[in-house]
Parts: C-alpha cells; structure tokens; sequence
C-alpha cells in the first residue's frame, strides 16, 4: 500500500519483477543476484571494462591521492613535501636546460615536453611554489590535476620522443625521475591539501578520543562493551555535549 502525500488515500500497488527492486530480501531477488553473480565475466565484451577499471584503478592510487587530513608528525609531513617539490624545481630546470641547449632541439625533442598542452610543465612547478606559499587548497588541486596530466601524457611522449632521437641515457633517467616524482608528489600534497583545508582535525580528534576514553572508564553500565568505533562515537554523540 502506498500513501498519496498531503492525503488520506492509500492505493495498491503492484510490483512486477520483484528481482529488480531495491533493498529487496525475497526470495526472488535472492535468487535474481545469485544469478548474476554467476554468470561468466571471462567472455571478450567484458575484457574492455575490465582493463579500463584497471588502469583507471591504477590512475586514482598514484595519482589522484585523497584521503583524510592527517593526524600526527605534521612537521615530517611538511618536511617531506617541500623535499619532494624542490626535487621536482631541481629536474625540471636541468631537463628545461638540455632541451634549450641547443635552442634548435625544442622543435624535435622537447616539442611533446613543452607544446603538447603548451607550458604545462613550467607552470606546473611554479604554480606548486604559489600554492605551497600561500596555503592555498584551491591552488593545490589545479597542480595536482596538471601533474597528472603531465604524467600521463607530456612525459610518456617525450621519453617516446627521447628514445627516437637516442638521446643521452641521463636525461631519459631524469625524465623517469621526473614520472616517479609525481607520484610521491601526489601522495605528500594530497596530506598537506586536506590539512590546509582542515587544519584543526588532528586537534580536534585528540580532544575526541581523550573524552571517549574518559567517559568509557567513568561508565559503568556497560553500555559501550563490545561495540565497534563506529558505535562508540554514535552513542557519545547521542549522549548530548560533554
């Protein structure tokens, strides 16, 4: 039966295919999701699918890194970071200078590096300076979605371009340096990103847990044994202000 809103009037109504309604527990959409989870996903129109989730599962861990702010050893945290974003200034200078020397090698080797989606990565590094500088959140996701840009297509263009030409084996290692930087740039940036944008999370954590503990000792009806964090937190939410 189901109730008209803003009226008395209740009407019948009648479902069709029970396996295909949601949150069902009958028997039939029991047995309907047994029988998809059966079926066989090894034929050719599901090896696409599955190669695209792949390589976009392998995309967001390496290079898309969010998660939440982080709650101890801030200072390590930061150190890090700004190691890894000077190491990222120190190998794109040395790589920006081998291809202007000679100027004439901007238009074989260096074109994918610079004019393939044109001074991405020379404003990639500076714009992380500004951002890092200013504490910006907003500024830090731009550079981290131009670092993925680069690592996904300037990069794996110019190594292409840089083995065509037989260029000097040590700029090639740069430019893998350069690949795998991005990843750690990524990773760091991601923390300190979340941190700017909710600088009193670890804080506020602390004070949480201590007034958990507090109260988990000073209780005695045994309300919160064998529950879960989750539980825990929902029954001193309940519980009204400390």
């Amino acid at each position: 039966m189901v109730q008209i809103h803003g009226t008395n009037i209740q009407n019948e109504v009648r479902i069709v295919d029970k396996s295909k309604r949601a949150y069902d527990i009958s028997v039939d959409s029991t047995r309907a999701l047994e029988q998809v989870l059966q079926k066989d996903r090894k034929k050719f129109k599901h090896i696409c699918p599955r190669i695209n989730s792949v390589f976009y599962s392998l995309f967001v861990l390496l290079l898309k890194f969010h998660g939440s702010p982080p709650t101890a050893r801030l200072n390590v945290l930061f150190l890090l970071y700004s190691m890894v974003l000077s190491f990222e200034l120190v190998l794109s200078i040395i790589f920006l200078t081998h291809l202007m020397n000679p100027m004439s090698s901007i238009w074989n080797i260096g074109f994918a590096y610079l004019f393939i989606l044109p001074g991405i990565t020379i404003l990639a590094p500076i714009l992380g300076v500004i951002a890092t500088m200013a504490g910006s959140p907003r500024l830090m996701m731009a550079y981290s979605s131009m670092n993925a840009t680069m690592a996904i297509l300037n990069y794996p263009l110019t190594f292409i371009v840089l083995c065509f030409y037989e260029d000097q084996a040590i700029y090639i290692g740069i430019l893998v340096m350069l690949w795998f930087n991005k990843i750690c740039l990524s990773f760091y940036g991601g923390k300190v990103r979340q941190h700017f944008i909710n600088p009193a999370y670890a804080k506020t954590l602390e004070k949480m847990n201590k007034h958990l503990d507090q109260l988990l000792k000073s209780d005695s009806s045994g309300r919160f044994l064998g529950k879960t964090p989750a539980e825990k937190a929902a029954l001193l939410v309940a519980s009204g202000k400390p």
